[in-house]
């Protein structure tokens, strides 16, 4: 089977690991993997060190005709089974392509959950009837996507996955207590609302990592110093490799305003962190409040702080969500998400 995945935006966000890790693992299955990018960026390496062939198209909006032609011609060089899209734009100009081609089944992964027009969605549902499947990383996303018009037979859930850590010692030796975050820094994470339940959290041995970087970096660091959190505060830009401080965290913090199925949250549980995170979206379908980790309500700071010191002074509580995190982790694997998908694909091509 020939695979193509198309994105617009090759970054390192979660879609950008989806695609990653549903690659690699399709390579492992001696499935035939190609990439479509509509413009350079840093996650274009990664793929071509997988052994991944690499087409650029510009993709000036969802109807651009020229990108419509300009994948109609690599579809008809590499014939592909399956095209594989992750957002609106490439969606569309996909199943254009495809139709003019009869070349690849097209299916569409959804990782965001969020207001549209009703232009939007009536495009949202127009395209969708081009779909062989549309894949849904949450039984939230399901819902939010079968209220917007999707018809319910184009719907299956596939949870995102992840490559689980071989972790056999989730001990940590430094005293100073670490509350860590990860991934892009934008308005939605709501960082903010971190840095102000900060205030009714005791100062003293505390450490508060902010891995990545993004467009409200310089804001927060400007809010921190307001807050006097500079001594607490350290912003750790973007990393390759964010193992290296999830096995540092205490605790992984997640304040977002709205998620679908966070990867950095089953990361952190995989090396053991317990989190604490908003009750919105994909979360609770992750954390279980009280039991692999807690769950606070968004936008409440004093509910955030006050989960924050029950895990720091605690430990029983620390170490059963610790131990329960690794557990219910497990069912969140990488090869599980491919062999779900794969089953999409070859139902796909009948």
């Amino acid at each position: 089977m020939k695979i193509v995945e198309i994105l617009y935006n090759p970054w390192e966000g979660g879609a950008e690991e989806v695609s990653y890790l549903l690659a690699k693992e399709a390579i492992k299955d001696g499935q035939e993997v190609e990439f479509i990018f509509g413009q350079e960026g840093p996650f274009v390496q990664r793929v071509k060190d997988l052994g991944c062939r690499v087409h650029f198209v510009k993709m000036h909006s969802p109807f651009d005709p020229f990108a419509i032609w300009n994948l109609r011609k690599i579809f008809k060089e590499i014939k592909p089974d399956i095209v594989h899209t992750m957002f609106l734009r490439e969606n569309f100009l996909a199943i254009v392509a495809s139709k003019l081609t009869g070349i690849g089944r097209v299916v569409s992964t959804v990782h965001r959950i969020e207001p549209k027009t009703k232009t939007q969605a009536f495009f949202n549902r127009m395209y969708s009837r081009g779909l062989s499947a549309f894949i849904a990383t949450s039984k939230v996303a399901e819902k939010y996507l079968t209220e917007e018009g999707i018809k319910k037979e184009k719907l299956k859930v596939v949870y995102n996955g992840i490559e689980l850590p071989n972790i056999k010692n989730i001990s940590k030796k430094s005293p100073v207590f670490t509350v860590g975050f990860v991934g892009r820094v934008s308005s939605v994470k709501n960082i903010p609302l971190l840095f102000e339940a900060l205030k009714n959290v005791d100062k003293n041995n505390l450490e508060v990592m902010i891995v990545g970087d993004g467009p409200e970096r310089e804001k927060l660091e400007e809010q921190a110093k307001g807050l006097k959190l500079e001594k607490v505060v350290s912003f750790k830009g973007y990393s390759k490799n964010p193992s290296v401080f999830y096995k540092e965290f205490d605790v992984f913090v997640l304040p977002s305003k709205i998620e679908v199925f966070p990867m950095a949250l089953l990361e952190a549980m995989s090396y053991g962190v317990p989190a604490v995170a908003s009750n919105v979206g994909g979360i609770p379908e992750i954390v279980k409040d009280g039991e692999n980790g807690m769950l606070f309500t968004s936008g409440n700071v004093e509910e955030l702080a006050e989960k924050l010191e029950k895990i720091r002074n605690e430990k029983h509580t620390k170490e059963r969500l610790s131990e329960n995190a690794l557990k219910s982790v497990r069912q969140f694997s990488a090869e599980k998400m491919y062999k779900e998908t794969k089953k999409i694909y070859l139902e796909a091509l009948g």
